[in-house]
């Protein structure tokens, strides 16, 4: 296992999702990423509506899984 940490929200997080995606994309030495956060206001999540990271997302080599928000929440 390994950890890439981020923040995830403000103005950092989706340069930082998008940095870390690529760097795990490029490494390939795992078998599946996790993008994980737990819920918060739709500000708070903003940065996984980002166009940045959802491009990351499809570029990246590895598959990827996100588990984003609670159930009340959306992205």
């Amino acid at each position: 296992m390994r950890v890439y940490p981020v923040p995830v929200q403000g103005a950092a997080a989706a340069p930082a999702i998008v940095e870390a995606l690529a760097l795990a994309s490029a490494r390939a030495d795992c078998d599946v990423l996790i993008l994980a956060r737990g819920g918060g206001s739709l500000e708070d999540l903003w940065a996984f509506n980002d166009e940045r990271v959802a491009r990351a997302i499809r570029a990246c080599s590895v598959p990827v899984v996100s588990g984003v928000g609670h159930e009340i929440d959306f992205t």
